[in-house]
C-alpha cells in the first residue's frame, strides 16, 4: 500500500511542476490558413469587396483583375499568397495598397496592363521569387517600378512599355539571368542600368524611348536578334562592348547616333545580318570593321550619313 501511495504522490508532484508559473497551462494554437482552391477573376468592385470580407489566406490558381470599375484592392490584405499568376489588367486603380502581403511562388508571372491611373505600385514589394514574366505595359501614370526590389530574376518576357514617366530601372536590378524577350519602350529612362545584368537575350527590343542615351547593357554577351530604334538622343553604343554574339541587328531610327563603337568584340559564329536604316547622323562603322574582315558581316545601310557595303567596311572607308 505505501508503493503504491509513494508512485501516487510522486505523479502528483510532476503533475504540478509542469504547469505554467503564470497559471496558464492553456496551449497556443496556430490559426488555420483559409485557402481559395480555385483560381478566381474580378470584374467590379463589388466582386474584389465581396471577397474581402472572407478573408481567404491562399489563392491557389491565377488572381485576375480585369475592368474600369475596380478601383481599390485595399480589402485584401489578408492574402499572403497566390499559387498562380497575377494579372490587373484595364483597372482604374490608382496603387496596389492591399496586396503588400502577398508573394508569389517561382516561375509565377505578373501582368500589369492598360491601367491608365495606376501610379504606384509598391505593394508588390513582398514579391520574392524568380518570376516567369514581368509584363508592366501601357500605364502612362506610373512613376516609379518602387516594389519590383524583391525579384530575383525573370525567365521569359520582360516587358516596360507606354511608360513614360519611369525615369528609372533600378529596382530590377537583381534580375540577371538569361531571357527569352526583352522589350523597353516608350519609357521616360535616360540609361539601362536596373537591367544591365542580363548576360543574354533571344530577342531584345529597345524602341522610342525619348531621353535615353546610354543602352547600357555590361553583361550582355550574346543577343540572337537586337532591335534598337527611335531612340533620338542615343550617339553611340558603348553600352554593348561586352556583345560578343548575335545573329541579327537592327539599328534604325536613332537620329543622333554617330558611330557604332560599342559592337568591336563582335566575333560570331556565322554571318551577321545587320540593318542599319535612317541614323541621320551616322558616318563612322569601325567597330564593325573587324567582323567584317572575316567575311562575317551581310550589311545593308541606307538613309544614313554614310552607307558603306561591307567591304568597304572590311578596309579603309569604314567611315566618312
Amino acid at each position: 500500500m505505501k508503493s503504491g501511495l509513494y508512485l501516487f504522490i510522486i505523479i502528483l508532484l510532476c503533475s504540478s511542476c509542469s504547469t505554467d508559473d503564470s497559471g496558464n497551462s492553456e496551449v497556443e494554437t496556430v490559426p488555420k490558413e483559409k485557402y481559395y482552391h480555385n483560381p478566381k477573376t474580378f470584374s467590379t468592385q463589388a466582386d474584389v469587396d465581396d471577397f474581402a470580407k472572407q478573408e481567404y489566406n491562399v489563392i491557389t490558381g491565377n488572381l485576375v483583375f480585369i475592368g474600369e470599375s475596380i478601383t481599390d484592392l485595399s480589402g485584401l490584405k489578408s492574402i499572403h499568397s497566390i499559387r498562380g499568376d497575377l494579372m490587373i489588367l484595364a483597372t482604374s486603380i490608382e496603387n496596389l495598397d492591399g496586396l503588400e502581403n502577398v508573394n508569389l511562388i517561382d516561375k509565377a508571372g505578373i501582368s500589369l496592363n492598360k491601367n491608365s491611373l495606376l501610379k504606384d505600385i509598391s505593394g508588390l514589394r513582398s514579391i520574392s521569387v524568380l518570376l516567369s514574366y514581368l509584363e508592366i505595359e501601357d500605364s502612362p501614370e506610373l512613376i516609379t517600378l518602387t516594389g519590383l526590389e524583391g525579384i530575383v530574376g525573370v525567365t521569359h518576357n520582360l516587358f516596360l512599355t507606354d511608360l513614360p514617366k519611369i525615369k528609372s530601372l533600378d529596382p530590377l536590378s537583381k534580375i540577371g539571368n538569361p531571357l527569352l524577350r526583352l522589350t523597353l519602350s516608350n519609357l521616360g529612362i535616360v540609361n539601362t542600368n536596373g537591367v544591365s545584368k542580363i548576360p543574354s537575350v533571344e530577342s531584345m527590343y529597345v524602341l522610342g524611348n525619348p531621353y535615353l542615351s546610354n543602352a547600357n547593357f555590361t553583361e550582355l554577351t550574346r543577343v540572337d536578334n537586337l532591335n534598337i530604334g527611335g531612340n533620338p538622343l542615343l550617339e553611340d553604343l558603348s553600352g554593348l562592348n561586352n556583345l560578343q554574339q548575335a545573329n541579327e541587328l537592327n539599328i534604325i531610327n536613332n537620329t543622333s547616333l554617330k558611330n557604332l563603337d560599342g559592337l568591336n568584340n563582335l566575333d560570331t559564329s556565322e554571318i551577321l545580318n545587320m540593318k542599319i536604316w535612317n541614323n541621320i547622323e551616322l558616318a563612322d562603322y569601325c567597330g564593325l570593321r573587324d567582323l567584317a574582315a572575316k567575311g562575317k558581316l551581310a550589311l545593308e545601310a541606307r538613309d544614313n550619313l554614310y552607307n558603306p557595303t561591307s567591304a568597304q567596311v572590311a578596309g579603309d572607308e569604314c567611315n566618312l
